[in-house]
């Protein structure tokens, strides 16, 4: 149990690392959602319509049928890019990968809204009605991870332009709200330090506040004060997992500066 002055967003903010991720499967009559990241994915949503069969009668009868087809297979993955859009509205998600026939995947990727268009990760390929999130898991973690991988890299790569490393240079632009992305090793954590509870400011050290002159209280770990600081300056957090040891150099925390 966790008591203190305010809400422990902490948590908070690494399940909400976790819930980056949508994974998409459709083909001509059904769709599954599913939400999470690399430690697991969850079902959020499915979807079935009736789509008609081939026909084989030939001539005009097979014409109009096909189209016919073609116009219910068209309404299923217009409902789909709906349900999946709502989802996004309701709780963001960074990237999409989507999974099934390739034909299907195709058209259904031609129908998203740009906001789901300009998340687009990658496809997998997999049974879209058969396995369970597991094995959809299993299907999406190397894109996952190769583009986690990737992401780390270019947030340490854009710490030399403005950003600021080490624990001692990245409070002071926390302190001042301007943080853009919080990097902290997904173990960070242990480093004592204070906190004003009148204005929030954190240090790693001192009895009174420089801003305000208010009593300082002593912090065991400043994790969750830094993490819940950045929340509160609209800041991201990148948990580090597998760039760790280019993250080791700092001291397992950095942070990439609006200005």
């Amino acid at each position: 149990m966790a008591i203190g002055h305010s809400p422990l967003v902490g948590p908070l903010a690494r399940i909400a690392r976790r819930e980056r991720w949508c994974v998409t499967l459709v083909n001509r009559r059904d769709a599954r959602i599913f939400r999470g990241g690399p430690d697991g994915l969850r079902e959020v949503g499915r979807i079935h319509d009736d789509v008609s069969g081939q026909h084989d009668q030939g001539g005009w009868s097979q014409s109009r049928y096909q189209r016919g087809i073609e116009k219910e297979k068209d309404d299923h993955l217009k409902v789909t890019c709906d349900a999946l859009l709502r989802h996004l509205k309701r709780q963001p998600f960074q990237r999409l990968i989507v999974g099934g026939p390739r034909e299907v995947v195709t058209d259904f990727e031609q129908k998203l809204h740009h906001y789901l268009s300009e998340r687009l990760a990658g496809r997998i390929e997999i049974d879209v009605e058969r396995p369970n999130a597991d094995q959809v898991l299993d299907a999406a973690r190397p894109l996952i991870e190769k583009l986690e991988r990737q992401r780390e890299h270019e947030a340490l790569e854009r710490l030399g332009e403005r950003g600021a490393c080490g624990l001692e240079d990245v409070l002071p632009p926390l302190n001042e709200r301007r943080v853009e992305l919080l990097i902290l090793d997904e173990q960070f954590g242990g480093v004592t330090g204070v906190q004003c509870l009148e204005c929030g400011w954190l240090g790693l050290e001192g009895d009174r506040c420089p801003a305000d002159g208010s009593e300082t209280v002593q912090l065991e770990d400043l994790t969750e004060a830094m993490i819940e600081l950045s929340v509160q300056q609209s800041a991201d957090l990148l948990a580090v997992h597998h760039e760790r040891e280019a993250l080791e150099r700092y001291g397992g925390a950095a942070a990439l500066l609006r200005f």
